[in-house]
């Protein structure tokens, strides 16, 4: 039966609990004291459903209630430790920092602009969300209900308040550490994403261009064998442009290109190992055209001498 119940306390436990602790906020432990409560109520109710059909005294239920209750605590305790290992942690604050920084209050990315202030919306996000790193510092027991703090009996393998402690002080430090390298890479990369957004090509440059080449496009357009060539080739090149396909095009003719020449070089070491695999048949063939090349040498020779003959 305790069995049972551990089970039922571990599958309503896990989910809501990682839930919460996913989105930190200053009422997170309220959230997970009354998940704890809840969870231990519901148990309470099945345990009393199913210790009806054993004989037992109000002493041993009481005594198993309690047992109940602190296993219950166990598994919370155990979920809140698995939850705030370093790489959870930072994915946590991460989450929390890219939510603050590159969304705005509607929920909208935001797309820096030259003129933008970053470094303030940077400092406010990234404050805020180092700010979350003491809350997993211990769990705060307090009943939201009641707003007074409730223990539990300790026994000879549980202790309570030792129980209550989740993230040490260095532990702390060392996240925090952690966090603020990786916001300066985002802050870096809002940096360059607007000086990619200033990099535009001066006006006069264009100007200069049209001038220069416009012998060339004239030259284009009365002829009709350059003006059918570039329109084949530039209407599909504007078109991929401006769908942003050219990186896609260009993939494709690569990888083309690839297997074309892989193709080929096998066509060649196929016709090359043949060739080294018959050599006593080239050299046969060889002879062979010698032999048919002296004969007819020599036939003719026969002729040229009887033909003689007979001039005489």
């Amino acid at each position: 039966m305790l069995t049972n119940l551990e089970k039922h306390l571990r599958k309503e436990l896990d989910e809501p609990v990682g839930l919460t602790l996913n989105n930190p906020t200053p009422s997170m432990w309220n959230r997970v004291i009354t998940i704890y409560q809840n969870t231990v109520e519901e148990a309470e109710k099945l345990f009393q459903k199913k210790a009806r059909t054993f004989d037992l005294d109000a002493t041993e239920q009481t005594e198993l209630i309690v047992n109940l209750r602190r296993q219950a605590w166990v598994l919370l305790t155990k979920k809140v430790q698995e939850e705030s290992v370093d790489g959870m942690m930072l994915l946590k604050l991460r989450n929390k920092f890219e939510e603050k920084f590159r969304y705005d209050e509607h929920g909208l990315p935001r797309v820096w602009k030259p003129d933008d202030d970053i470094d303030t919306p940077f400092r406010k996000a990234r404050d805020e969300t180092v700010r979350l790193v003491p809350l997993f510092a211990t769990i705060d027991n307090t009943d939201p209900v009641k707003g007074a703090k409730f223990e539990l009996e300790p026994s000879e393998d549980f202790d309570f308040d030792q129980s209550l402690k989740v993230l040490s002080e260095s532990r702390q430090q060392e996240i925090t550490i952690k966090f603020k390298r990786e916001s300066d890479a985002f802050y870096l990369e809002a940096k360059r994403s607007v000086v990619s957004t200033q990099a535009k090509v001066p006006y006069w440059v264009g100007v200069a261009l049209i001038i220069l080449g416009w012998n060339e496009f004239i030259a284009v357009i009365k002829n009709p064998l350059y003006l059918m060539v570039v329109t084949m080739v530039g209407v599909p090149m504007m078109a991929m442009w401006y769908l942003d396909m050219l990186g896609l095009a260009e993939t494709i003719a690569r990888k083309a290109y690839d297997q074309g020449s892989h193709l080929a070089m096998n066509m060649m070491r196929d016709v090359l190992d043949k060739d080294k695999g018959h050599p006593q048949q080239l050299h046969n063939r060889f002879q062979n055209s010698n032999r048919t090349e002296n004969g007819k040498e020599e036939a003719g020779i026969e002729l040229n001498s009887l033909d003689s003959k007979k001039g005489q």
